[in-house]
């Protein structure tokens, strides 16, 4: 039906001897790439422009996704269009190593912006205050502390009630927290 496309039987793939139309097939990728970056762009003003008007936050987690996305798509598009024009230029020889270049670099684009959002979406690691960590026995005659600051253990030679500040600044009890199973 088609004599270009044929099946190579021992490695089992599908292949085509014929390639002139796959420039053409790139520019409609780039274009729908191109449409979807914008569409994002618009959203992000438009939500932007809502959240000024309304004095409402903007979270960590938006804002990733905004900037990742604009890094991801910058780049794919920039990629697709290398691709694009070694297909259409360049000779038979680079058309594997430029389609290599796009998967791998386009995987390793999308492992980033999947390890931001994680790590958006847990908070921040470190907010510039340092905590004493107690054993469960904090409080207690005999307790070892750990302290952050300083590096060292120490052993409780008195009773006292051992509080931990949260990120507001608000002290609690230890006693209070507990852990969930």
């Amino acid at each position: 039906m088609y004599p270009s496309i044929s099946y190579f039987k021992p490695v089992k793939v599908c292949g085509a001897s014929s390639v002139a139309s796959l420039p053409k097939v790139y520019w409609v990728l780039i274009a729908l790439e191109l449409y979807v970056f914008i569409l994002q762009i618009v959203h992000h003003y438009t939500h932007a422009r809502f959240r000024r008007k309304h004095n409402l936050p903007s979270f960590t987690l938006v804002k990733t996704l905004y900037n990742d996305g604009y890094i991801y798509y910058i780049s794919v598009l920039h990629l697709r269009m290398f691709t694009c024009l070694v297909w259409e230029f360049g000779p038979g020889s680079l058309w594997y190593a430029g389609g290599q270049l796009e998967f791998s670099m386009t995987v390793a684009l999308a492992s980033r912006f999947h390890l931001h959002l994680r790590r958006a979406a847990l908070g921040p690691t470190y907010t510039g205050v340092s905590y004493d960590i107690t054993d469960q026995f904090a409080g207690k005659k005999g307790a070892k502390q750990y302290s952050m600051s300083t590096g060292t253990t120490t052993t409780a030679t008195t009773a006292t009630t051992t509080t931990a500040a949260l990120d507001d600044g608000i002290p609690i009890p230890l006693s209070t927290i507990t852990r969930s199973t």
